[in-house]
């Protein structure tokens, strides 16, 4: 027997497993990446309620949407965004979250 037919064998097991991840890797959608908007863009979608749950870390600013929509002009279609609370601060930002009904973690 030659060198190839010793190996086909672990060749076909190894095509055949990395084909079955592959394709099992295509069935669950991963994760949709935080678009970056600017802080006062942020505030104005928690202003016009299209915020349901926000969390904060530092001055870092994490946002779920009610409804995916596009952020910037001409941009994709999102449900998840990020910003950065000045770093002065915003004595206005809670008030805000709380009169539009934004769930808020603080981690």
């Amino acid at each position: 027997m030659s060198n190839m037919g010793k190996w086909l064998p672990t060749l076909i097991l190894v095509f055949v497993a990395v084909l079955f991840f592959a394709l099992i890797g295509t069935q669950y959608p991963t994760a949709e990446a935080p678009t970056a908007v600017s802080y006062s863009r942020a505030k104005m979608l928690i202003g016009e309620g299209a915020v349901t749950s926000l969390t904060m870390r530092g001055n870092q600013l994490s946002g779920q949407l009610r409804a995916a929509r596009p952020l910037t002009e001409g941009g994709p279609t999102v449900k998840v965004f990020r910003s950065e609370v000045p770093v002065i601060g915003d004595p206005t930002l809670l008030p805000a979250i709380e009169q539009a009904g934004v769930q808020l973690t603080v981690v």
